[in-house]
């Protein structure tokens, strides 16, 4: 049943896009499947024409995705919705929380900064933690101020990170207090040993920082205290933490944090450590965009069989997954499966709407078919959305 309801829908995609724009019956047959409570079917129509819904469709579209455990849709849809207005709101909290749930940390980030004025402790303990997962990178300026929305502890603690993550060990320290807890003060205090050559010391206190009931936190302490000794030069303790890794990985320990800590360790620049990371959560089953993105090089070389496998997981854990769909369309594109390129990337260009590049793919692989009529739709539309001229064969520009 569900193969055929995605094939049907395949199908329409592919007769929405090949037309070269939205049909003019697009919205009001979304808004018809929106009624009826199809919501898949709704997001397909709706998508392109996001600006013709009133808030209350809007509304409805959202809930639906939700209810429907579709949270990359949900996700873009929220994003478009926070943007109609320059005001923080209940929407821009919400698709901020959307963006974190599903990894999309630097986003989270962004929906979040400009309005840090107007935060709720919920959102400015996101927007801390969000950056905080990032590389602390955030302007202190808005670190200060996203502080002074909440007194909770924890937002307190997650500012003295930041601001220890730039440098700025004495104003981090007045962010600290009674309640914070142990570990986070260790952190703290073994960034500002680490910037002023204490080695040794430095150490001892990213070890007490690892002693925590907060396993994010646990992850982002364990990467930073393997740089410490790899850039310090003590190579032997930077492998026993890493051997400590592996352990806690082979006897399954990190659940949920494996992906954020392949992150840590990438963010850092050491590759082949995420790379372990990454290729552990692929052995494990887990059908995530992110993780098949990492290991996309290696595994269409040396095991296809498998990455199909999982990203055919991955696609049906949410149908509506930009990333997934794009992801199969790659898989087809470098086996040279012309009509899976087709069918996974009229879905793509029309689950993203910032997407380029797909449309390209799909042009050339029509070309393949030999269907050029409908190859130079897409095609028109690859160089509308600003895509290379020299990428286009002349004769379809």
């Amino acid at each position: 049943m569900f193969r055929a309801a995605s094939f049907l829908l395949a199908a329409h995609v592919f007769a929405v896009s090949a037309s070269g724009s939205e049909s003019p019956d697009s919205l009001k047959v979304g808004l018809s499947q929106l009624e009826k409570g199809n919501v898949e079917a709704a997001y397909l129509h709706l998508i392109p024409s996001l600006s013709g819904l009133n808030v209350n469709q809007l509304l409805r579209l959202e809930q639906g995705l939700a209810a429907k455990k579709h949270p990359y849709a949900e996700f873009l849809v929220l994003r478009y919705h926070a943007s109609l207005g320059d005001q923080f709101s209940p929407v821009t909290a919400k698709a901020a929380e959307s963006a974190f749930r599903i990894g999309q940390w630097t986003v989270c980030r962004d929906l979040l900064a400009p309005h840090v004025f107007e935060l709720d402790s919920v959102s400015a303990r996101l927007l801390l933690m969000s950056n905080f997962y990032e590389g602390g990178k955030l302007n202190p300026v808005i670190i200060r101020r996203a502080a002074s929305r909440s007194r909770f502890t924890e937002v307190q603690s997650l500012a003295a990170l930041n601001l220890s993550l730039q440098g700025s060990y004495r104003e981090a320290r007045v962010y600290l207090n009674r309640n914070t807890p142990q570990a986070i003060r260790s952190y703290v205090q073994a960034q500002e040993l680490a910037a002023a050559d204490k080695v040794d010391e430095a150490a001892e206190y990213f070890r007490q920082s690892l002693e925590t009931q907060w396993p994010e936190f646990k992850a982002v302490a364990t990467a930073e205290l393997y740089r410490h000794f790899a850039l310090t030069g003590n190579r032997y303790k930077a492998d026993q933490v890493w051997n400590g890794v592996k352990e806690e990985v082979e006897a399954d320990t990190l659940p949920g944090t494996k992906e954020l800590m392949a992150h840590q360790f990438a963010l850092r620049g050491y590759e082949k450590q995420a790379m372990f990371l990454y290729r552990n959560l692929y052995r494990s089953g887990v059908p995530r965009a992110a993780v098949l993105n990492a290991l996309w090089s290696e595994m269409v070389v040396d095991d296809s069989t498998g990455l199909l496998s999982q990203i055919q997981s991955l696609v049906m854990s949410d149908s509506l997954d930009c990333d997934a769909n794009r992801l199969a369309m790659r898989f087809f594109r470098d086996h040279q499966d012309y009509s899976g390129v087709v069918r996974y990337g009229v879905k793509t260009v029309a689950y993203c709407p910032d997407a380029v590049e797909p449309y390209s793919d799909v042009g050339n692989a029509l070309l393949e078919l030999r269907r050029a009529v409908e190859a130079k739709v897409y095609f028109a539309k690859y160089l509308e959305r600003g895509g290379d001229r020299n990428k286009v064969p002349t004769y379809m520009r």
